[in-house]
C-alpha cells in the first residue's frame, strides 16, 4: 500500500530494480524466478511488463503466460487475461490443463459469468476427479448463488476424493 510519495519512489525503484536483474539473468529460469518474486510481492502491473518481456522471447512460454493471466484478471482486465489463457490452452501439455481450467473457472467466476465458470469448474473435474479442490470451488461458488442442494453434492463428492486436501470440503 503506498501511503505517500516517498513510499512510491522507494516502492518503484524496487520494481526497476527486479525488471534490471530479470533483463541481467541468462538463463530462462532465472527470468521466471525474478517474475514469480514480482507476482509474490503482488506487483500486478510490473508482473504484466515482465511477463510481456519473456514472452518476446519466449512466446509460447506458459508460465510466463499464467502469471500474466493471473496479474491481468487481478487488476480487472478479464479480456487480456482470458487471452493470455486461451493461449495457456493452446501451448500446455495435456496434463497441465486441469489446471487451465480451473484459472478460467476462476476468471469467469471472478467476472460475474457463473455460468461460463461452472463450465470450467466442472471440466477440470472431469479432467482430474480425484482432485478435491476443483469441485471445492465449483461447490462454494454454487452455494453462493443460492444452489444449496446441488453444493452440498458437489461438496459430498469433495469429500469422497483419496487424493489431495479435502478438509475444507467438510466445512462447507
Amino acid at each position: 500500500v503506498v501511503h505517500d510519495q516517498e513510499d512510491a519512489v522507494w516502492i518503484l525503484a524496487d520494481v526497476e530494480h527486479v525488471l534490471l536483474r530479470m533483463a541481467t539473468h541468462r538463463t530462462a529460469k532465472g527470468r521466471l524466478r525474478e517474475l514469480r518474486r514480482l507476482r509474490d510481492k503482488g506487483w500486478v502491473a510490473a508482473t504484466v511488463e515482465a511477463a510481456r518481456d519473456i514472452l518476446r522471447k519466449q512466446p509460447k512460454h506458459p508460465d510466463a503466460l499464467l502469471l500474466m493471466a493471473d496479474s491481468l484478471e487481478d487488476m480487472a482486465r478479464y479480456r487480456e487475461a482470458l487471452a493470455a489463457l486461451d493461449q495457456v490452452c493452446r501451448f500446455a501439455p495435456p496434463e497441465k490443463q486441469h489446471h487451465v481450467c480451473w484459472r478460467l473457472g476462476s476468471l469467469y467466476r471472478n467476472k460475474g459469468s457463473f455460468r461460463l465458470a461452472a463450465k470450467w469448474f466442472q471440466r477440470a473435474i472431469e479432467l482430474r476427479p480425484q482432485n478435491p479442490g476443483y469441485r471445492i470451488f465449483l461447490g462454494a461458488m454454487t452455494a453462493s448463488r443460492g444452489g444449496l442442494r446441488e453444493a452440498e453434492a458437489i461438496h459430498r463428492g469433495a469429500t469422497r476424493c483419496k487424493k489431495g486436501s479435502r478438509d475444507e470440503a467438510f466445512l462447507n
